[in-house]
């Protein structure tokens, strides 16, 4: 347990210090929730619009978090495309490994999950 929580802490720390991609709003909020600052909702953009958009972001790294449905998975490669397109690193290991920590399928729900996740983890 100890070594899950000790995985966790890194991966949500990551998540605070990188620029982060999800796919809407509510994703975002969840995730303002948990003291991310650097999110980009992609709803409703279209393939240039983001790219743009990565392009203009001032890191090497961006995390792509999509939900875990098949919808998600889809977009998750697009979105690494488009990250490599732009010469950016994109990391979607965060995405499967914080998601099988906390039981996750969409990242609405996040704070709510690490609420659980650290209730459960509590000495």
């Amino acid at each position: 347990m100890e070594k899950n929580f000790k995985l966790f802490e890194k991966l949500i720390l990551e998540l605070k210090n990188n620029y982060v991609v999800v796919e809407g709003k509510k994703d975002k909020d969840a995730l303002k929730n948990i003291g991310c600052r650097n999110i980009i909702p992609i709803q409703g953009k279209k393939f240039e619009q983001i790219e743009n958009l990565f392009k203009k972001i001032d890191s090497e790294k961006i995390i792509i978090l999509t939900d875990m449905d098949k919808e998600g998975e889809r977009l998750a490669k697009e979105l690494e495309n488009i990250c490599r397109s732009t010469s950016k690193y994109c990391n979607t290991q965060i995405r499967k490994q914080l998601s099988g920590l906390l039981k996750l399928q969409y990242w609405e729900t996040i704070d709510k999950k690490i609420e659980r996740f650290i209730e459960e983890n509590e000495d």
